[in-house]
């Protein structure tokens, strides 16, 4: 059935009979596998070799996702199977459902056709793709999966289930009447659907999946501006001492040293609405040029009374690109990608990279076709930057690109180890404001990244 050159790996050995060994007693598998091991070749392994005699629906969490399985499928393999998405016929989806043996779908396409009464009986298995992502962050304990993943499991409840994530190492919030408590994604998961875990650690020590694994070196870049570290330094100032206060009042829940402590929405609340103002107002700050930060901070000055909005200096440059530019120069990187959380600096960094002579591309929600655009950037042998904003970077993996440069980070270990990962192996610089929230915001989040993923990063000062 298989039509694959890929070559034979221990360690896909290793998990794959994991799985068979697990499918024998009657239990349901959860795999650890970090990014760039190949998820979709231990996909293509199970429903080729170990699972050719069942019938199977595959769940990935994207339409791009989907479409990317399913060419890797088609190119690889002579598997019989079938796929839906939103736009297959309703009555194509029942004969696909009947007639092939594996199925590739998305989670709304899965819950549409149960809700429209097709059944899922005859199905023997459901592989999840990217697992972690049917818990919410914050839940109720009566409520912790995410839509529509509590019906999906209802109709393979009987079934055998294969879950799969580079990224399980995070705790999620679960919040009950009086209080706020963390749980462990991975301990959740194990008691929802009643599997066995195999995880990096284990694979790593049973197998030879070290030699396999590209070590991303992580360097941390300062970055100063008079101006705006006053200003960041002023509104962490004003930050930290509502945010004491709403703790003393029991808005915020206090969950000890290995989380962040949680903002308990309160809305109508003067102190809660000002605080989310203000951390709002430094993210545009941190992650904006200072041209539209300003504009920003413009529309909220009556209300935050904060005098010296004339330090953010109306000015086509930015702090961050400068150094942007500086390190691409010194270190003469032929192919970047660059991640920021606004369309504004994608839109600044691409007009300097076009003066300053690069094959520019910038990649937002609002381009129609992704794979024409990468396409055309990874054929550039070298001189050429990739700008992408959060929207536009979902499900991308660059392995031939060895410098990536993250403007502005997140406080989600789990979202900033999968941004770092787009790349392979290579240098990833993240930029930030010294002396401010943000020096101690990167420093904490890779140092949980450190503890999380040790195998995968290396972490340096520039």
């Amino acid at each position: 059935m298989e039509k694959s050159k890929f070559e034979q790996r221990e360690y896909q050995d290793f998990v794959i009979n994991f799985v068979k060994n697990q499918f024998s007693r009657q239990r349901n598998v959860i795999i650890e596998l970090d990014c760039g091991l190949g998820k979709r070749i231990i996909m293509m392994r199970l429903l080729t070799d170990l699972l050719s005699d069942k019938k199977v629906l595959a769940v990935l969490h994207s339409s791009s996702s989907l479409a990317e399985t399913v060419k890797f499928f088609n190119e690889n393999t002579n598997l019989d199977f079938g796929w839906l998405n939103s736009r297959t016929n309703k009555y194509f989806r029942k004969k696909l459902i009947e007639s092939k043996n594996v199925i590739f779908t998305t989670p709304q396409i899965a819950r549409n056709l149960i809700s429209q009464g097709v059944s899922f009986s005859d199905f023997d298995v459901l592989i999840i793709n990217e697992v972690d992502k049917i818990l919410k962050r914050v839940s109720t304990a009566r409520s912790i999966l995410v839509q529509p993943w509590n019906s999906i499991l209802e109709a393979f409840k009987t079934k055998r289930i294969v879950g799969m994530s580079g990224t399980l190492r995070d705790a999620h919030a679960i919040q009950t009447e009086n209080n706020v408590y963390m749980a462990s994604e991975l301990l959740t998961l194990k008691s929802l659907i009643n599997a066995e875990i195999i995880t990096m650690d284990e694979i790593m020590k049973q197998s030879d999946v070290e030699k396999y694994i590209n070590k991303t070196k992580i360097v941390i870049v300062p970055v100063y501006d008079k101006n705006i570290v006053s200003l960041i330094q002023e509104l962490d100032q004003k930050i930290s001492a509502i945010f004491h206060e709403m703790k003393e009042r029991g808005i915020i829940k206090d969950l000890g040293k290995s989380h962040k402590d949680i903002v308990l929405p309160h809305i109508g609340d003067i102190q809660y609405d000002m605080f989310l103002r203000l951390t709002l107002l430094r993210k545009y700050l941190i992650a904006m040029t200072p041209k539209k930060a300003r504009k920003m901070w413009m529309m909220s000055k009556n209300s935050l009374q904060i005098a010296e909005l004339s330090k953010i200096p109306i000015v086509d440059k930015a702090p961050k690109i400068d150094m942007l530019f500086e390190i691409i120069k010194e270190k003469k990187s032929s192919k970047v990608i660059v991640l920021c959380s606004y369309k504004d600096m994608v839109n600044e960094i691409y007009l300097r990279a076009k003066k300053q002579g690069f094959e520019a591309f910038k990649l937002t929600g609002e381009v129609f076709d992704k794979k024409e655009m990468i396409s055309n950037f990874e054929k550039i042998g070298e001189n050429a930057i990739l700008i992408i904003s959060p929207v536009g970077e979902r499900d991308l993996d660059f392995s031939t690109v060895n410098d990536m440069f993250i403007v502005d980070v997140i406080n989600t270990t789990k979202t900033m180890y999968q941004r770092i990962k787009r790349i392979r192996g290579g240098h990833v610089y993240i930029l930030y404001y010294k002396r401010t929230s943000e020096e101690r915001k990167v420093k904490r989040l890779l140092r949980r990244i450190k503890e999380k993923y040790p195998w995968s990063v290396e972490i340096i000062s520039y």
